[in-house]
């Protein structure tokens, strides 16, 4: 897949007031930046990192405390006509990549950030008859074989089918220190390493 970006979500940062949040949200991206060369961008909870090399990226959001989780993406203009573009294109290299086929059942999750004459159900629907037409893979909401998921933010649009699970937590640096007694067996290094 010839993804642009990776759009990384943290958690507990989010619930933060705006001058602590910032200060998180700014340590967590010095972190990333001190392990990765990329363009970062923040949006309203959102991380978005333009890294010169996505196999490498990918591997460094995996160990890097403070992430949730994080989607390869593409995105778009927000406009029907380029978001079915991009989705025809996506789709047709899930298929040959043999991720998507017509015997999967799937879903459009759609979330939408600002103002916009549609509502998330609408852009998922006309989003899910995107996919239909280029494949006939029949629709599952409760329990899918395969989730596509759909991003509005504003003028732009992320279309991406993974949320890769990060170690959570606040990141390094923003907390306090702990002291832990290391014994030979398991159980204390994971205690130190959760704490």
């Amino acid at each position: 897949m010839d993804y642009e970006l990776i759009i990384v979500r943290y958690g507990e940062i989010g619930v933060k007031s705006p001058k602590v949040r910032r200060r998180f949200e700014n340590k967590l991206i010095r972190n990333i930046e001190s392990k990765l060369k990329c363009e970062i961008e923040i949006n309203q909870g959102r991380i978005f990192l333009y890294p010169e090399n996505f196999d490498e990226a990918l591997e460094v959001l995996g160990k890097t405390i403070g992430i949730v989780s994080f989607s390869p993406a593409v995105s778009t203009e927000t406009d029907f006509s380029s978001i079915e573009q991009t989705i025809d294109k996506y789709v047709d290299k899930l298929v040959s990549e043999g991720l998507f086929s017509d015997k999967n059942t799937f879903a459009v999750r759609c979330r939408r950030v600002g103002t916009h004459e549609f509502t998330s159900q609408e852009m998922a629907g006309f989003c899910g008859s995107v996919v239909i037409k280029n494949t006939n893979a029949p629709v599952n909401l409760s329990n899918p074989d395969f989730e596509l998921f759909v991003e509005v933010r504003e003028n732009k649009t992320y279309i991406y089918h993974e949320k890769i699970s990060g170690l959570g937590g606040l990141p390094v640096g923003t907390q306090g220190k702990v002291i832990a007694l290391v014994s030979g067996g398991i159980d204390s290094p994971v205690a130190a390493f959760l704490m």
